[in-house]
C-alpha cells in the first residue's frame, strides 16, 4: 500500500487492438507502508531500522519514475527508480497476471542521501540509474505475489554501479 500525494502517467504507445500500452509514470512524495516483499528485502540486508519504519510510519520516497508496459500477459516495469533520503531502489521485471507472480530484479541503496551522492556526481560509473549508489546491493524477487522469494547478492556491494550488471540477468516475459 502506498499513500500518494501526486501521481502522473503519460501514455506513449498503444497498439491497434488496445492490448498493449506503454506508459511513463512519475509519483512524487509518497510513503511505502506494510510491503511484505520490501520488508523481506530489507530484512535480508539486516536493515532493522528501515523494516521497523516500513511497518510503522512507512518509508518516505521523494520520487518514483519509470516505464510501465501493460500487455495481456502482465505488467512490465523497466528503468524504475525510487529515491528517498533513507534508501534508493531500482526495479526491472514482470508481473505475470495468469500466475499472479512477480519476477523482478534491481538494486537497493541504503542511506541514499549520502550513498547516492556518488551516482549524482560521477554518473553511471557508480550507479546505472537514479536510485543506485556506490554501496548498493543487487536483489531478485521471484514467485507468487503472496509469498515471493527474495535473494540479495551480498558481494554486489563491493562492485561499482557500472559493473554491477554482472550480478543481474535478463528477465523473460510471461508465457502467452
Amino acid at each position: 500500500m502506498a499513500i500518494y500525494r501526486f501521481f502522473e502517467i503519460d501514455k506513449k504507445k498503444e497498439n491497434v487492438g488496445g492490448s498493449i500500452t506503454e506508459h511513463t509514470f512519475i509519483i512524487n512524495k509518497f510513503r511505502m507502508l506494510h510491503s511484505n516483499p520490501l520488508a523481506l528485502l530489507l530484512d535480508s540486508l539486516s536493515l532493522v531500522g528501515l523494516v521497523d519504519k516500513l511497518e510503522n510510519e512507512g518509508i518516505q520516497f521523494n520520487q518514483a519514475k519509470g516505464w510501465l508496459n501493460i500487455t495481456p500477459e502482465g505488467i512490465q516495469l523497466s528503468d524504475v527508480s525510487l529515491v528517498g533520503l533513507s534508501m534508493g531502489m531500482s526495479i526491472t521485471g514482470w508481473y505475470d497476471k495468469k500466475k499472479k507472480a512477480i519476477n523482478f530484479d534491481g538494486v537497493v541503496t541504503p542511506v541514499y542521501a549520502i550513498n547516492g551522492v556518488f551516482e549524482r556526481l560521477a554518473g553511471k560509473l557508480f550507479g546505472e540509474q537514479k536510485g543506485e549508489g556506490l554501496f548498493s546491493f543487487v536483489y531478485t524477487m521471484k514467485g507468487p505475489t503472496s509469498a515471493p522469494i527474495v535473494e540479495v547478492k551480498p558481494l554486489s556491494i563491493l562492485t561499482p554501479g557500472g559493473f554491477r550488471k554482472i550480478f543481474r540477468s535478463d528477465i523473460p516475459a510471461p508465457e502467452k
